[in-house]
């Protein structure tokens, strides 16, 4: 285990320790790739325009942290990305950097990390990005805790977000709701009402604790149509599904002309009772 966590695991400070040996280099902006593992996909804007502004007017104070992507002459950026697309923007020749060799788990860990610590990451991009390190690196989610500085459960109902429709995870990017109210939309099974109160997340703006309320009220509901179901399926010998609340339809399914008989003659006694 503790091969796998490497010194990623104790935070990004790790990662730039010992740097006191190395020292910046000029290294030209064309020279520098994206991190192809960077979990973060979307950048603020007015975050990163006032970033610009800074570094116009007080250049990069903090080197960015690269590590070379081969014998081609051109690196990977580990920390500081958007650094680095500022001074693209500023049509800045170069940038400060130092050179680090890392494999490839590392860089993963580092862009992780840095944007964890920074609070830069929506829970969507956290929860892939905690995907991809436990698939490509058989992470478990007790082994991925502590290289993120999480406890297990956090990990683990932040990888749940991924359930959710893609349609609700593209609102958690956004911004458009929080990580509250998808925990929230969670815990509601039936698509159709979960689908409800998405609807109303967006359009009434109710805060995470209504939407928990409202959610475990539908989680009542259900668990009650659930016992009825299993009644109905018990009397008349077969699978029954009701659909809806106040009004909606019951289903019940029958395998043969001879069962449907059955079924019938079961109704019909009882409504002659």
């Amino acid at each position: 285990m503790n091969n796998k966590k490497g010194h990623l695991g104790r935070g990004l400070a790790a990662l730039m320790e010992d740097d006191s040996s190395l020292e910046a280099r000029e290294i030209s902006v064309d020279q520098i790739l994206p991190n192809p593992y960077q979990p973060r996909k979307t950048f603020n804007q007015e975050k990163f325009e006032e970033l610009v502004q800074s570094i116009k007017t007080q250049g990069i104070i903090q080197p960015i942290v690269i590590t070379p992507m081969g014998e081609n002459g051109k690196y990977y950026i580990v920390v500081g990305e958007r650094r680095w697309r500022a001074a693209k923007e500023l049509k800045m020749e170069k940038v400060p950097a130092i050179i680090k060799n890392l494999e490839k788990k590392e860089i993963m860990e580092a862009a992780l990390i840095e944007n964890i610590q920074r609070e830069d990451l929506n829970v969507v991009e956290m929860a892939e990005a905690f995907k991809k390190l436990m698939e490509e690196f058989t992470y478990t989610q007790e082994e991925l805790a502590g290289v993120v500085g999480r406890s297990r459960s956090s990990v683990a109902n932040v990888l749940r977000i991924l359930k959710l429709p893609e349609e609700m995870k593209n609102a958690l990017r956004e911004g458009k709701i929080t990580e509250g109210h998808g925990r929230a939309l969670l815990a509601v099974e039936n698509d159709k009402e979960r689908e409800k109160l998405f609807t109303k997340m967006l359009n009434s703006k109710i805060t995470v604790r209504q939407a928990e309320k409202k959610a475990q009220k539908k989680r009542e509901k259900d668990v009650n149509l659930q016992a009825i179901e299993n009644r109905l399926s018990q009397i008349l010998k077969t699978k029954v599904s009701i659909i809806g609340r106040k009004k909606g339809k019951l289903i019940i399914e029958y395998y043969s002309l001879e069962q449907l008989e059955e079924i019938i003659s079961k109704i019909d006694g009882e409504s002659n009772e």
